[in-house]
């Protein structure tokens, strides 16, 4: 961010998400002259993350104990267990002394043993629920809901399909069988649209 001048707004997007044109970029620029930083949170729950034990995206089930007690003595709060984990993969920035950023390097800096996947032991004493430590998701997902001058949106890219200005195009899938689910499932959201294929697999899955 230092190398910039004062106000440019850098954009951090993981590999193997591909981007097009589209009215949002604007609108995300727009957004960035009132806000240092633009975080994108999960909804409320992610139905293939349940095969890993937990759906639900709130962040205490993704973070290890010692680093929730951490940000409990911090921010002397609890509220921020419940939620929603931020992404990790889309970010947008402005300032050379951004406050999230230097916040979020300070923790990696003095408290290395926070962001390590924790020990045989560590894993023993989790809370119920816990399903795995996401280190950088971990600590951004706190500092990023204090912080006033972070703005956290809906996430649009993980699960609405080609057409977002910034898609999710990775391949979860370990088996051909679960690739073939998931494309099935992703064009049946594409063509139904999101409340329909909804509420299809509600009723199926009540079944």
């Amino acid at each position: 961010m230092r190398r910039h001048e004062e106000g440019t707004v850098v954009v951090y997007i993981d590999a193997g998400r591909p981007l097009k044109k589209g009215a949002e970029w604007y609108l995300f620029f727009q957004l960035m002259e009132k806000y240092d930083t633009i975080c994108f949170q999960y909804p409320p729950f992610v139905e293939e993350w349940r095969s890993w034990g937990n759906a639900s995206t709130e962040i205490q089930y993704w973070t290890k104990r010692s680093l929730i007690e951490f940000f409990d003595e911090k921010f002397q709060d609890d509220k921020y267990h419940q939620f929603r984990k931020i992404l990790g993969g889309v970010l947008f920035f402005k300032g050379k002394d951004n406050s999230l950023l230097k916040d979020w390097l300070q923790i990696y800096e003095q408290h290395p043993e926070l962001i390590i996947e924790p020990s045989k032991e560590e894993k023993a004493q989790q809370i119920k629920g816990y399903v795995t430590h996401r280190h950088d998701q971990s600590v951004i997902t706190p500092l990023a809901y204090y912080n006033p001058s972070v703005l956290v949106l809906p996430e649009f890219m993980e699960h609405f399909g080609e057409d977002c200005i910034i898609f999710a195009s990775r391949i979860r899938a370990k088996s051909f069988k679960q690739f073939v689910s998931l494309r099935t499932k992703y064009y049946l959201r594409k063509w139904l649209g999101n409340d329909s294929f909804e509420k299809i697999k509600s009723k199926l899955f009540k079944k």
